[in-house]
């Protein structure tokens, strides 16, 4: 089988602040269908910003 190389992708801060506060207001699910992230990496983020704040 074939792999498919998926290529890395760089997101802004901005961006990240934005995809952050939409999975607040409508899950990450949703939030990381409607931008095309995955919901693992809306979740790091989450996470990450999460501990940023404590």
């Amino acid at each position: 089988m074939s792999e498919k190389l998926v290529p890395k992708r760089q997101y802004t801060d901005e961006f990240k602040v934005e995809a952050i506060s939409l999975a607040e207001s409508v899950g990450q699910h949703e939030a990381a269908r409607r931008l095309g992230v995955p919901v693992a990496t809306l979740g790091n983020w989450s996470r990450r910003s999460r501990s940023a704040k404590n």
